[in-house]
């Protein structure tokens, strides 16, 4: 049962993770081109190669594959965090209003469980990159506190990288009934939305 848990977990982080570099390599938000779609398969083929050679090279040094994890639920929260704290910022702007609300909202509870789950993300953002985490480089140097340092050493990267390309090559994904919304918070007119995109299953 472990052994089949496992390779389900496996599957869906493949699957999430393939998804996820196919997108933003298609809309320019990567260095690299990696949106070829499988003609086959009708999936991103390269993305998911990669995916899969990165989950390999992880497993070759001992306890990576715990820095890694730890990581993955880092981004994996700040993911949900972002949208949440961008949409209570928009309410208590004013921007956000009931009829931006899906079929589906938490009313007047909304705010508070906003707040509570921005709190809540940042609290185990912290605890995740201050746990103890060591990691041997080799049988002379051990890298302590890997989590917090590997998570440190991305996101600069990640700020270089966006200040100096992402951000004048990506201009975000498509916004579909949200773009009414956007562009009334930035008091900006989007430009018209790519068509004719290919279909892909992910």
């Amino acid at each position: 049962m472990v052994t089949i848990a496992m390779w389900f977990c496996g599957l869906s982080s493949v699957t999430s993770i393939s998804s996820m570099l196919y997108a933003f390599s298609r809309d320019n938000g990567l260095p690299f081109k990696n949106s070829k779609v499988s003609a086959k398969f009708r999936t991103p083929a390269y993305a998911i190669l990669l995916s899969v050679f990165l989950a390999f090279l992880c497993a070759l040094a001992d306890n990576v594959y715990a820095v890694v994890t730890s990581l993955s639920v880092i981004g994996l929260y700040t993911s949900y965090g972002i949208p949440i704290f961008l949409k209570l910022r928009a309410q208590l702007r004013g921007y956000w209003t009931e009829a931006d609300n899906g079929p589906w909202t938490l009313g007047n509870w909304s705010k508070p469980v906003s707040f509570i789950s921005v709190l809540w993300i940042v609290f185990v953002t912290v605890l995740f990159n201050i746990s103890s985490s060591d990691v041997a480089i080799t049988k002379h140097f051990t890298l302590t506190y890997a989590t917090g340092k590997v998570f440190a050493c991305v996101a600069i990267l990640l700020i270089i990288y966006y200040t100096h390309q992402a951000r004048h090559t990506f201009k975000g994904p498509n916004l579909g009934a949200y773009r009414a919304v956007h562009e009334r918070i930035t008091a900006k007119k989007l430009p018209a939305e790519p068509e004719g995109e290919e279909n892909v299953i992910l």
